[in-house]
């Protein structure tokens, strides 16, 4: 059995509504739980994991506690890999990319070339935009914000590069 949800709501904690128009941990932060078969439960011992994971790898973390894959991306349960986590938001409101890495938070507003940072350690509500103030992992964080958000426009528009063109004649199908 597995429990999750894609996304949370905002109720006004940041002037906001429902979901879509943020990145703040109201919204991106969900439950994820697994119960799994007795069998498993050895290999797999039920335990709390306190780094971010991201739930674009959820298939291929399935896939390997039922023993169906070796190859993940971002394995939940090893705590030697990276804890970067890339977050988007574009359905109401501003295109908004995220990365927590740790304990803080990078926010990039792409319409308005904006930046806001959060140690959520020190301010788990997200009041205190550090961004500004020369904050020592700025700059780094938002080279590796930047580099992920064009690695995943190049690999959006190469799903469309070599697209084939539809066939001259279909006979009989309707609409053709």
């Amino acid at each position: 059995v597995v429990f999750t949800a894609d996304h949370g709501e905002e109720f006004f904690e940041h002037n906001g509504l429902g979901h879509g128009q943020s990145l703040f941990e109201e919204l991106v932060r969900v439950p994820l739980v697994f119960k799994l078969p007795s069998e498993l439960e050895k290999e797999y011992q039920s335990r709390l994991i306190k780094k971010p994971v991201s739930l674009t790898n959820f298939g291929h973390n399935l896939l390997k506690i039922l023993n169906l894959t070796q190859e993940i991306d971002q394995d939940w349960f090893d705590a030697s890999q990276s804890n970067d986590v890339f977050v988007e938001a574009n359905f109401m409101g501003p295109e908004l990319k995220g990365l927590r890495r740790g304990n803080l938070k990078l926010i990039w507003d792409i319409y308005n070339d904006s930046f806001a940072l959060y140690n959520l350690d020190t301010d788990p509500e997200e009041r205190r935009d550090l961004s500004w103030g020369g904050y020592f992992s700025f700059q780094e964080l938002k080279e590796v914000l930047e580099e992920q958000v064009n690695n995943d426009k190049e690999k959006y528009d190469n799903l469309f590069k070599n697209k084939l063109a539809p066939p001259e004649d279909l006979g009989d199908v309707p609409g053709y």
